[in-house]
């Protein structure tokens, strides 16, 4: 193992400090976050069916995603979800780093001989899950509205964490560890293919090509990665062929073949463009390209079969990729007649980066004979990808979301205490202001003599990734809510007498 010398160490910390730096706004939003009417569906018919009653009702009427609606009910059990709403962003936030970092420490032990220390191990995964943070089309369905959050984001999470898995199983010492290590890599196949469709597919896509170098290079694994596909295969069907999957999916008219293949290709165009809109994603990616070059010198790559292959062919290695998103969209633009909502995205922006960051490495792996700039470069690239962590969109609207989170708290707590009480009234009757109205009693409360324009602007704004609609505004969701409060009526008034 490498030791980082005074100066690596001092470089390092300021990368700690800057994801630190990062993540710190996402904490504290987290505890501004409350739940929507999606989120109050689960928590009344988790009181009213019971937990496996519910498990039952969702699969044969809406869903068959049974890991993250069994996840799901098991945080909704006994009013958790509710009481401690911040909960899931938090724990969603530590998994998805934990995910990557065992997908990157399996790396850095087995495939490259512990060539990096921990600490820079823990940065890169730090790292990594800002560039994915930053890329998501949309934060608030990714990590802070649970409903969404825990059938997108933790499959993701558990995405990492199962190749990383499987690198361990492959290289495990004793037969105990290869049996812990595969029974968490079948965990985490299963786990993916009970919480969302479409990182459902990407797995098997990811199977698919693993399977082929496997099969090409590493012959005595075939076992593994055919245990692994039966299992696969297994789970995936009974997600598919669900019988609430199945009526859901009636009612939507399928696009014709040519009109899904149009869609799927702009939607992959668009799946790039988050990706390589971002400033830090350019700089990492230089900078994991510099790194595979030097690791594959120092540990003398350059002949391994599987490169001379990726060499061979690396003319139609990004246009492979293109490819693969393209058919990992397709089904399901073809089911959803064309439509796909910002939270689907995600999951495709996801697994696009991973195939991304997989290309970066072979290609620097490849062309490892050509020149490797100084060291003091490298510091320079560093102190530029600490500054860009913090230099992006979605760290300033973090930011900014926490003056209008705080007050978007403080509405959202007087309607709950407002819903809570008049469930306990006899009439069963709530009356309550709409968001915007209950916002200005907020800021006259605050500010009784009147705010400045600039701060009555930046608290006026709704917070981008807490707010996605006002429950409120439409009798759909006043109806959920009447549900989850056992209310007879709630009145709404939208403006202030």
């Amino acid at each position: 193992m490498n030791k980082l010398s005074k100066r690596d160490q001092k470089v390092y910390f300021f990368l700690f400090v800057s994801l630190i730096t990062f993540f710190t706004p996402f904490i504290i939003l987290s505890f501004f976050n409350h739940p929507s009417a999606d989120d109050f569906i689960l928590g009344a018919k988790i009181r009213d069916e019971g937990f496996w009653n519910y498990q039952h009702h969702t699969y044969f009427t809406w869903s068959g995603r049974y890991f993250s609606n069994f996840f799901a009910s098991i945080l909704s059990a006994n009013n958790f979800l509710f009481k401690y709403y911040y909960f899931h962003c938090l724990f969603l936030i530590v998994l998805s780093l934990l995910g990557v970092y065992i997908l990157l420490s399996s790396i850095n032990k087995f495939l490259l001989k512990t060539y990096y220390t921990r600490v820079q191990v823990i940065i890169a995964a730090g790292i990594y899950i800002v560039i994915l943070f930053c890329s998501y089309a949309e934060v608030a369905t990714a990590l802070f509205w649970f409903s969404s959050a825990i059938s997108y984001q933790l499959p993701v999470a558990l995405f990492f964490a199962g190749i990383g898995f499987s690198i361990r199983t492959a290289y495990a010492a004793s037969f105990s560890q290869k049996l812990l290590y595969s029974m968490a890599t079948i965990f985490c196949i299963i786990a993916i293919n009970g919480a969302n469709e479409i990182i459902a597919l990407s797995l098997g896509a990811f199977v698919l090509i693993a399977g082929f170098i496997i099969f090409k290079f590493y012959p005595k694994q075939k076992r593994a990665i055919c245990i692994y596909f039966i299992i696969y295969l297994v789970s995936f069907t009974i997600l598919a062929i669900s019988p609430g999957s199945t009526e859901r999916a009636a009612e939507i008219p399928a696009a014709g073949l040519l009109k899904a293949g149009g869609v799927a290709f702009a939607r992959t165009l668009y799946t790039f463009w988050n990706i390589l809109k971002e400033p830090l994603f350019w700089l990492c990616a230089f900078f994991i390209f510099l790194q595979s070059q030097i690791i594959s010198n120092r540990l003398d790559l350059s002949g391994s079969p599987v490169l001379a292959f990726f060499f061979k062919y690396r003319k139609w290695l990004l246009i492979a990729l293109v490819v693969v998103v393209t058919i990992n969209y397709l089904p399901l633009i073809y089911l959803s007649n064309g439509s796909l909502p910002e939270r689907a995205t995600n999951s495709i922006i996801f697994f696009t980066l991973l195939l991304i960051a997989v290309l970066l490495i072979i290609f620097g792996a490849i062309y490892s004979n050509k020149a490797i700039l100084p060291q003091a470069t490298i510091y320079f690239l560093i102190a530029g990808i600490a500054l860009t962590i913090l230099c992006n969109r979605l760290f300033f609207s973090t930011l900014q979301s926490i003056v209008s989170g705080y007050f978007f708290d403080k509405v959202m707590t007087v309607r709950e205490e407002e819903l809570s009480e008049a469930s306990k009234r006899l009439n069963k009757k709530a009356v309550l202001y709409n968001y915007d109205t209950s916002l200005q009693q907020q800021m006259k409360h605050y500010f009784p003599t009147g705010a400045r324009k600039q701060v009555e602007e930046l608290i006026t704004k709704k917070p981008e990734h807490l707010f996605l609609f006002d429950d409120l505004a439409t009798d759909y969701n006043l109806n959920i809510l009447k549900e989850y409060y056992r209310l007879d009526t709630i009145t709404v008034i939208k403006k202030q007498e």
